[in-house]
């Protein structure tokens, strides 16, 4: 199996969507009503009914979960071709997540009789494109429960930052970026405390896989990131982490 098609399979358990499918939904554009969004604005809300299924055309977007103390999760981060309170719709029943757009964001919003009577009938391409949407979406989730049941928080954290940094990479940024996250985010997203995900950054720098530059996430060495995302890297021993070059780390907590 290729380089190309194991980056592409890893990337489906990635919580930043990107799809590809941009242009199948080009010719129904007509059928829409867009509107824009402003940087942190609420697209849509919890606890919100649908009567529209929401085409996200440009900028990125987040999904966020809340319980009732008002603790929040991340869910997952959608760039320009994913869609938007699909589930909702569906289901006919109130969105149990809200929407919210991390920079300027253009929506296209179908109603349920473009999407039903003339979309999904007479368009196969754009009916492919949105399940394949929501097969990434189960596979996320699916995902992140495996992987908080069985993986310790180093991996998690080195998983999840491959994971962006290999998706943007992608779209052609240069090599070695500062991600679009920040620690913060990669807590909420994981459901990891923040100290955990600070100890964690702290021995990926020590380690020489992360450039030391505590306010921001740059990665410098790609392979070492990859390999500590598949704990090829890192053995925890009592209270350090030691790695093959003989450098030891803090060790960083199973408590979330």
């Amino acid at each position: 199996m290729s380089n190309k098609t194991n980056g592409a399979q890893e990337l489906l358990s990635s919580p930043w969507i990107r799809t590809g499918t941009e242009a199948c939904w080009e010719t129904v554009l007509s059928l829409a009503t867009m509107r824009e969004y402003r940087k942190n604005e609420t697209i849509i809300q919890a606890g919100q009914t649908l009567e529209a299924l929401g085409l996200l055309k440009s900028g990125v977007a987040k999904t966020v979960a809340v319980d009732a103390a008002g603790h929040e999760k991340i869910i997952w981060f959608m760039e320009s071709g994913c869609v938007l309170g699909e589930t909702p719709l569906l289901n006919e029943k109130p969105c149990a997540y809200y929407f919210q757009a991390v920079e300027r964001c253009q929506v296209y919003w179908f109603s349920k009789e473009a999407l039903f009577g003339i979309i999904l009938p007479k368009y196969p391409e754009i009916t492919k494109a949105l399940l394949s949407i929501m097969a990434r979406k189960i596979h996320i989730l699916s995902t992140q429960t495996e992987e908080q049941a069985f993986l310790k928080p180093l991996v998690r954290v080195a998983k999840v930052i491959y994971l962006f940094y290999a998706n943007k990479k992608e779209t052609g940024w240069k090599e070695y970026p500062s991600l679009p996250v920040s620690q913060e985010e990669i807590a909420n997203l994981l459901g990891l405390h923040r100290v955990t995900v600070n100890q964690a950054l702290q021995s990926l720098r020590i380690q020489g896989v992360l450039e030391n530059n505590t306010h921001r996430i740059i990665v410098r060495d790609l392979e070492l990131l990859r390999r500590a995302a598949s704990q090829d890297l890192a053995l925890t021993h009592g209270g350090t982490v030691c790695f093959p070059d003989g450098k030891t780390g803090i060790a960083v907590s199973d408590g979330e």
